[in-house]
């Protein structure tokens, strides 16, 4: 076993994987006979994945023209499913493809679950807040089982990439910064649509592999330069190891059948989509990944654009012979060249067969031979029903964040509320990029459910007042004609008892290719804020968004501020449930956020320097002179409205490489409510052979009744304090390491303990001789 598979190892231990790595080493013998029965183009086909009519534009190179019917009948062997497909749109073309057909395979129909399919749950960095990787796997089951009441069989999620800088659009898929969090929520989603079909009746698909889910995208997107998506990517075998690649690992190990390589460079500056250490080095042979790749949109033909392929017949060979890239998502690259590369002996046959059996593999192991149709009744029974409606609610209460709260939430003697902001009444911006069928009309805005609420409210009425405020457009850019609307809030706010303004980002602002220079609030936002608090009523802000802002205003100004990542169709509901304190938030932020843009990058695992800033250094210290050191708001930070007191952590003094590290710690809940504590464990050696920052090494959400306290305790491989050496390997290294445990990366009670290089057995024989 070579070096780096034994690294691969140890970063199994690290983020605690679960399942055997699912493979197709030993290919079918009905799959070995189909393939030779193929002509090539056969072959072919049956590594496109295409969605009916064309593409526009540069990207369409070779693209066929046809329906999906026609796709079904000449052998196309992936689909990417139209929007206005029904089930039994899908079943009449699987149809057409294992009658018609001339080999009678059956079609994989695919499409984008990224947070729930029609029931919108919180978007990945929500659904991160909760600190609760079961709400993962919850949101995936129920996208995967509504989706496949609508046909589909393979999604192409969870998305693993590390938001290294908050601009890029994408970092709203993610699910933070902690590349633990990330793993463990990577493996979760995985279970959650594997599992999802698992209790319906008549089994129609296999009980632990109903929806196929693929990782992306490989490898280290989200570092793109300047926070700019699509951009040039330079990373180190460091970075790579520390932070890009440990949710991969999880993923994987948990069974992942498929990965998606990135439109961005990799090590070398070679294009993920042709990229032989990365995909063949790494991910085939390290982490023995042996499953389908499939390129991301029009990934392969964008090699052209990145200057290392002459054309597409270059940028077709590239992604086959280096990057063995299975499936071609839509670009028709491999469907126009592939056969020409062939016959050019730049290709070979036993290349292109090899991939064929992967993707026959696939759809063996989804079990269409035996089952290619879907259940036609299914969606009525399951289209955001009571109980998808009632997850949704639950995920998303659990994802509130409260940001500040000077006593004046939750919402008790208030009895005429001004309700005002762009978002208030917004349907649309509850959903957040991405929601598949999500449609605005299931959703609740906050406007609607403070009404509703309010209808509810015990002793004397609460009126709800609302007021615009100002206007965004669909861009979320300022329209005119603010100063009205704001003088008309700041006349709402003074017949009221107390303001609540619902601003942010649009929802338009988020996710791919949408990219902020600045991270301030868009429009005329912060001064309808500051023109409410200048009234001297109680404020309360309630921020909507797809990323950390840098807001620093908005958080000093305002008498309490809570925040939410687009929080689904029951966004509406949750968050007027955390304001009038039906529901105590415990939520807590997966990403750091900065006090302005200048930071950028900051996170909670930054890496020590040598010159830091302290007084003592004078002004030759790693220092700005217009922004504190500190961000904005902690990684893990979040409060509650009880309190939590954390006493007795208990170490170990001495451990061995190769003993368990048990950590435990009581959380008591000293308020006058119930809650939950997110309790996370940081660490850091104290002397490494190369500079190693704070790590997240284990967290748990723990619900805590008033007036009681509680055990936590958490069992470890000593390997998790592991660090990377000066060659990059996951090292335990005999010393010392400081603990941190409490609620978030700034505070909480310190520890250290000594790894040794005996273990504690042998230390008491060596002791007792």
């Amino acid at each position: 076993m070579n070096t780096r598979r034994r690294v691969a190892q140890l970063a199994l231990l690290l983020i605690g994987a679960l399942a055997p790595v699912v493979t197709f080493a030993a290919p079918d013998a009905r799959d070995v006979e189909l393939v030779q029965r193929m002509t090539l183009q056969e072959k072919i086909n049956q590594l496109m994945l295409l969605s009916k009519g064309t593409m526009t534009g540069p990207d369409s190179a070779g693209r066929p023209q046809m329906s999906a019917e026609e796709l079904a009948r000449s052998g196309i062997g992936f689909q990417m499913s139209a929007f206005e497909f029904s089930a039994a749109d899908i079943n009449r073309i699987q149809k057409i493809a294992v009658e018609e057909s001339r080999l009678k395979i059956p079609v994989v129909f695919a499409t984008d679950i990224i947070h729930g399919y029609w029931t919108v749950f919180p978007v990945p960095l929500g659904l991160a807040a909760t600190w609760d990787p079961n709400d993962a796997r919850r949101t995936a089951a129920v996208g995967g089982l509504e989706g496949y009441s609508h046909g589909q069989r393979w999604t192409f999620a969870p998305m693993v990439d590390h938001p290294f800088d908050p601009r890029w659009g994408r970092v709203v898929e993610t699910f933070g910064e902690s590349p633990l969090v990330s793993s463990d929520y990577a493996v979760a989603t995985i279970q959650g649509f594997h599992r999802s079909l698992a209790g319906l009746p008549g089994k129609p698909a296999p009980a632990d592999f109903g929806v196929a889910s693929c990782l992306k995208h490989y490898l280290g997107y989200g570092a793109v330069q300047g926070g700019k998506d699509y951009a040039y990517v330079d990373l180190s075998e460091r970075a790579i190891r520390e932070f890009h690649l440990p949710p991969y690992i999880a993923g994987v190990q948990a069974g992942a059948p498929s990965v998606m390589p990135a439109f961005t460079t990799g090590t070398g500056g070679v294009p993920m989509s042709a990229n032989k250490h990365l995909l063949q080095d790494v991910l085939r042979g390290e982490l023995g990944f042996d499953g389908v790749l499939v390129s991301d949109y029009a990934g392969i033909t964008e090699m052209r654009n990145h200057g290392t392929a002459a054309d597409d017949l270059d940028a077709a060979v590239q992604a086959l012979r280096d990057g063995t890239m299975t499936v071609d998502m839509e670009d028709g690259v491999y469907y126009a060249q592939l056969a020409k590369a062939v016959s050019a002996g730049r290709i070979t046959i036993p290349e292109i067969d090899r991939e064929v059996l992967r993707a026959l593999a696939f759809k063996r192991k989804l079990g269409l031979f035996e089952n290619p149709y879907v259940p036609e009744n299914l969606e009525k029974q399951v289209r955001v029903s009571a109980a998808n409606r009632a997850a949704a609610l639950d995920v998303a209460r659990k994802s509130v964040v409260l940001l500040k709260n000077d006593g004046v939430l939750p919402l008790a003697t208030a009895r005429k509320i001004l309700v005002t902001g762009p978002l208030a009444d917004s349907r649309d911006d509850m959903l957040g990029p991405w929601h598949a069928r999500g449609r605005a009309e299931d959703a609740v805005s906050l406007l609607a459910a403070m009404k509703a609420r309010a209808l509810r409210a015990a002793g004397t009425p609460v009126t709800i007042d609302y007021r615009e405020g100002v206007r965004l457009d669909a861009r979320g850019n300022a329209v005119g004609g603010d100063e009205p609307r704001i003088a008309a809030a700041v006349a709402g706010a003074k017949q009221s008892d107390l303001v609540i303004a619902v601003v942010g980002e649009r929802q338009s602002q988020s996710g791919e290719a949408m990219n902020r220079a600045h991270l301030d609030l868009p429009g005329k936002q912060q001064a309808l804020v500051d023109a409410l608090v200048g009234t001297g009523k109680p404020v309360v802000v309630v921020l909507l968004t797809g990323r950390a802002l840098a807001v620093p205003e908005l958080l000093e100004k305002p008498n309490a501020v809570v925040h939410a990542f687009f929080p689904g169709i029951e966004g509406g509901s949750a968050l007027a449930d955390v304001l009038f304190g039906d529901y105590n938030p415990g939520g807590k932020e997966p990403v750091t956020w900065p006090h302005g843009v200048g930071q950028l990058p900051i996170h909670h695992y930054d890496p020590p320097n040598g010159r830091p800033n302290i007084p003592e250094r004078g002004d030759y210290k790693a220092h700005w002179l217009d922004e504190p050191d500190e961000p904005l708001v902690p990684f893990g930070f979040g409060l509650s409205y009880t309190s939590f007191a954390y006493s007795a952590l208990d170490l170990p003094a001495e451990l061995g490489r190769d003993e368990a590290l048990t950590i435990r710690v009581r959380v008591a809940n000293t308020g006058s409510r119930d809650g939950d504590e997110v309790v996370q464990v940081y660490s850091r050696p104290e002397v490494a052979h190369a500079v190693a920052g704070k790590r997240l090494i284990a967290y748990r959400r723990v619900p805590v009744r008033k007036g009681e306290s509680v055990a936590v305790e958490f069992k470890l491989p000593a390997s998790a304090l592991a660090t990377l050496d000066a060659d990059d390997h996951w090292t335990l290294f005999a010393g010392r390491y400081d603990l941190l445990v409490g609620g978030s990366s700034s505070q909480g009670l310190a520890g250290t303990l000594t790894v040794v290089d005996m273990p504690r057995a042998v230390r008491r024989t060596a002791d007792a001789r």
